[in-house]
């Protein structure tokens, strides 16, 4: 199928994120701190005794709960920060990444092992649960990408609807036609197509559908134009950025496709018109655009089917 001019949301690419943390837990956190809490003290009284500012043996009780007494503030702090405090404040960032949709965040955790932390098996849950919900939003996305492909293109030939272009209307931009620039249309009506459903059968009908379809994707230039299947045996093709010269050699070549597809009783009426991209004016412009070509095709189908017409303007009035 080709690239259409109406594309479902974006999809959202999550930036990767990892965050570091401590990988001794608190078991072993609270064991350094103990085995600091006992040395420190020990290393500062032996400076102090070996500097000459305390006498071996003396003022040693006075001097450990001097010095625990000065200390337990700022200790007691480090303690937290160490032991529970920072880990605290990675897991809020995390959270908050979460909350804004970031679901490619994770920590860095060790490998997996029996017996872990329990705040270590927090983490591994959290980057559980932010995969999780990555994988999830992922679906979501691609169940939507389906219904929108799904509601906007006919079943039978897979060529884009008429809800396509309501759609299309509110799209107009210059990606897709710029201000002034030529933008062409073709109506395509099968000749004796009802003949071939009642003498043949409809499951010949369909298949003659399908095969026309495949002979416009064929013929049109792909990724820029925009088949349509309208109703019945009526299709259409906008063709952007293309003039009526342009816009007839791509007719002629649908019809030199589809007689080479060798549909009995059936023929192709083509017609062709023109018109310049104008703001603010898509509906209108897109409607009476393709009302021309239709009129265009009609006037083939008068004369008997199998040709293709096109207007002598280059746009329309």
């Amino acid at each position: 199928m080709i690239a259409p001019a109406l594309t479902p949301p974006e999809k959202i690419v999550a930036p990767q994120t990892c965050f570091h943390v401590w990988r001794l837990g608190m078991t072993g956190r609270t064991a350094l701190v103990i085995a600091l809490l006992v040395v420190l003290p020990q290393a500062f009284i032996a400076w102090l005794i070996e500097t000459g500012s305390l006498p071996p043996g003396k003022n040693y009780f006075f001097t450990v709960p001097l010095l625990v007494a000065i200390l337990i503030l700022p200790l007691a702090r480090c303690l937290a920060y160490f032991l529970v405090n920072r880990d605290l404040q990675v897991v809020n960032r995390f959270c908050q990444e979460i909350q804004q949709g970031n679901y490619g965040v994770r920590f860095d955790l060790p490998n997996e092992g029996e017996d872990e932390d329990a705040f270590i098996v927090l983490q591994r849950n959290l980057s559980r649960m932010s995969r999780d919900l990555s994988l999830r939003r992922e679906a979501t996305f691609q169940h939507f990408r389906a219904m929108a492909e799904e509601a906007s293109t006919d079943p039978l030939t897979g060529l884009y609807n008429r809800r396509f272009l309501e759609q299309l209307y509110g799209r107009c931009g210059p990606g897709f036609c710029a201000e002034g620039a030529q933008i062409s249309a073709l109506c395509i009506d099968c000749d004796r197509f009802k003949q071939v459903n009642d003498s043949l059968g409809h499951h010949v009908g369909d298949r003659l559908l399908r095969d026309l379809a495949q002979c416009i994707l064929g013929a049109i230039r792909e990724g820029r134009d925009i088949p349509l299947r309208l109703g019945g045996d009526e299709f259409a093709v906008l063709l952007p950025h293309a003039n009526l010269d342009q816009a007839e050699k791509i007719a002629h070549r649908i019809r030199q496709l589809y007689h080479q597809v060798k549909v009995p009783m059936t023929s192709l009426s083509i017609g062709i018109a023109a018109t310049a991209c104008q703001p603010g004016s898509c509906r209108e412009r897109l409607d009476a655009l393709i009302r021309a070509a239709d009129a265009q095709a009609y006037q083939v189908k008068r004369r008997g089917g199998d040709g293709v017409a096109r207007p002598a303007a280059e746009a329309l009035d």
